[in-house]
């Protein structure tokens, strides 16, 4: 029987965390380097001991201090030439990630449409559920009390939502055809709409068969911002486009901060990216050998009020996550693969048994000299290169073709690192101040916090060949990114899946089978340490604080076989971390559903006045918003009923009226769940 695309959508979920980090470079390492010369080869080799030394260095002296005002480890280029020369010598090593190109101008018009009023009132309404409190998060609906912001593609619904016998579309803004929104922000009067183009370039030019392929490229970000004060005329007052893929946004107070990164390499042509059509000048293109400068990482900050804007642009790897306070802006940049002595000593021992005395000879005194490790193998691979010269065309391949076995079998033994930039805000000021590199990767931006001015981080580190080689670890780092503390190794075979910090608190889920709920005491940032472990079926995606004594985990629930099945949010008392409880779990939808939640914590609303939380669902047996109620004194959870509704993606409360949102419809009921009003959007 064929199973339902919601089974099916949770099982290639849990996949595609085992082996996403593996299969892209395996697969691109292994093409790439059946394709090069001796010459390229052994050129990647000496890289790779470059970028491991600077790495290493990174790890073992964690503080590089990036500071674009006076610190000299931060540098600018000089001219377009000197950029284009470290760009392709830093994509060597990517071995062949694809490219993403802009084929269109980066000037694109925006036109609002339809008419409203805007009269704003002191009311109760929910606010998006966001990370850290006075940070907004960019979301797809928004609502300011008295009107519900909605983007659906490349269009802006602005409804009258309450009171909500007045239930109408109050205007719509509809961006030019070929735009797709990714978040909104309201300040004030002012709406910020964040929109990406994506076009897609047909891989055999001219033909115009639909059967013929088509690879997806993402064009531009572009940032408007509209004048809604007076509704009934959403007046275009600022636009801001800049070439690549959107990464994250932040908005505090005024200012807003937009994250893009846009590759080095179009095609095998360096592309300099352009903002607002002009091309970013080499001399405030800032780089460091932290990372090997594959993607142009560019930080756009807006005064929203007054239109001016700032940019800062960095060549590094390709962008992640983002985490930001209100003081600092903290960018993480994955590396899949973290190079070793191993790799060096594992090409070294395979070749020694085929080389001449003579040449063993001169590798012995070179390896013995004492000098840096990548100045001994840097001269080592001279001699091998000299070696191989000399070596006939047939025994030669053979060779080098076991060379490059070696080296992708040592490539998969490690994990992923994850680089850190720190910058400092201050308005339209964005300065870089510090990097470092930890090693394994993140799992979302949950997954890292500030607090009384140091940065934790917790990371999963992945090895080959099943989840026994899994292991997770905390970080804790001061203010110029030096690592202080650590916890290391934790959960053995299993790697995270959400994490929440609580001040000098943290909690930490991992999974394989079952799900370990850990308690962490950050309280001394030097000692971290495990005081509370809890073990229960399934696992929580999504952690959410309720007061100091609960914590509230979403995610999918499971039996102790490791079995999983529907929606289960749990109720943890965490009032004494050492001794953490499960108190209350209900069990939601049927067995084969999924919520927005799992991906998306913007999808989670909390009414923590009358104690109620609302998550969509997706089922095929009864989709829509599910309201639960919890009882503080006892501690319990109950499922107040579910607002039904295809296809929702959020929800809100205004006053005592809850309103179920998706991307086509709005249904708005009081607070027994009776219906009051709906309405169905036009296209």
């Amino acid at each position: 029987m064929r199973k339902p695309w919601y089974l099916v959508f949770i099982e290639i979920e849990l996949l595609f965390k085992t082996l996403a980090f593996y299969v892209g470079f395996t697969i691109s390492i292994v093409g790439d380097l059946m394709r090069r010369s001796v010459k390229t080869i052994l050129l990647i080799l000496i890289m790779l001991m470059v970028v491991f030394h600077a790495s290493r260095s990174a790890i073992e002296k964690p503080s590089r201090r990036l500071s674009l005002s006076s610190n000299s480890s931060i540098k600018f280029f000089e001219s377009y030439e000197e950029l284009i020369c470290f760009i392709e010598a830093g994509n060597l090593l990517s071995l062949g990630y694809p490219a993403i190109v802009p084929l269109i101008s980066a000037e694109q018009a925006i036109f609002p449409i339809l008419k409203s009023t805007f009269q704003p009132r002191s009311i109760e309404y929910s606010k998006t559920n966001v990370q850290v409190p006075g940070v907004d998060e960019a979301d797809i609906v928004k609502t300011n009390g008295l009107y519900l912001f909605l983007a659906s593609e490349n269009r802006v619904y602005i409804l009258k939502a309450y009171p909500p016998s007045e239930l109408s579309l109050a205007s719509m803004i509809i961006l030019e055809k070929g735009y797709t929104i990714k978040g909104l922000f309201i300040s004030g009067d002012r709406l910020v709409v964040i929109a990406s183009t994506t076009h897609y370039k047909c891989l055999l030019e001219g033909s115009r068969s639909p059967s013929i392929k088509r690879r997806p490229v993402i064009l531009n970000t572009t940032v408007v911002i509209y004048d809604i004060s007076n509704i009934d005329e959403p007046a275009l007052f600022k636009c801001i486009n800049v070439t690549g893929s959107y990464i994250g946004s932040r908005l505090i107070d005024n200012f807003l901060y937009v994250v893009v990164s846009h590759p080095t390499l179009v095609e095998g042509e360096v592309f300099i990216p352009l903002v607002n059509g002009v091309r970013v000048q080499p001399a405030s293109i800032g780089y460091s050998n932290l990372d090997i400068g594959t993607a142009f990482t560019i930080v756009i900050a807006v005064d929203i009020s007054s239109g001016e804007f700032s940019k800062c642009v960095f060549l590094t790897s390709y962008s992640s996550y983002l985490y930001m306070s209100r003081h600092h802006l903290y960018l993480l940049f994955s590396r899949f693969v973290r190079i070793s002595d191993e790799l060096m000593n594992n090409v070294l021992s395979a070749l020694s048994k085929f080389m001449p005395q003579n040449v063993k000879v001169r590798i012995d005194n070179v390896l013995g000299e004492n000098t840096s490790s990548t100045n001994r193998y840097r001269k080592a691979i001279g001699i091998i290169a000299e070696w191989l010269s000399s070596v006939n065309g047939s025994w030669k391949e053979a060779l080098l073709m076991h060379v490059r076995e070696v080296i992708v079998r040592s490539a998969l033994k490690f994990g992923g690192e994850t680089s850190i930039y720190k910058f400092r805000l201050d308005g339209l000021n964005i300065t870089a101040i510090a990097s470092t590199i930890v090693p394994g990767t993140v799992f979302d931006q949950f997954s890292m916090d500030e607090w009384n001015g140091y940065f934790r981080i917790a990371t999963t580190e992945l090895g080959i060949g099943g989840g026994a080689n899994y292991g997770s670890n905390v970080y804790v780092l001061d203010e110029n990114l030096s690592v202080i503390g650590k916890l290391e190794g934790l959960a053995i075979g299993e790697r995270i899946y959400a994490a929440r910090y609580l001040g000098d608190l943290m909690f930490l889920v991992t999974f394989r089978r079952v799900d370990p709920l850990y308690g962490i005491d950050l309280s001394d940032p030097r000692n971290p340490r495990v005081v509370g472990f809890l073990k229960i079926p399934g696992y929580s995606e999504y952690l959410h604080p309720l007061g100091d004594k609960y914590l509230i985990g979403i995610g999918v629930g499971g039996s102790w076989t490791g079995s999983l099945r529907g929606i289960r949010i749990s109720l943890f008392d965490i009032s004494d971390p050492s001794n953490i409880r499960e108190i209350s779990s209900i069990d939601l939808g049927s067995e084969y559903c999924y919520s927005p939640v799992l991906r998306d914590h913007k999808a989670f609303t909390l009414n923590a006045e009358d104690m109620y939380f609302m998550v969509p669902i997706l089922s095929k047996v009864s989709g829509g918003i599910y309201v639960v109620d919890v009882d503080i004194a006892s501690g319990k959870l109950s499922l107040r009923g579910v607002v039904e509704l295809d296809g929702a993606i959020r929800s809100i409360y205004i006053d005592d009226f809850i309103y179920a949102i998706s991307l086509n419809r709005v249904v708005v009921v009081d607070e027994g769940l009776n219906l009051v009003g709906e309405l169905l959007l036009p296209k």
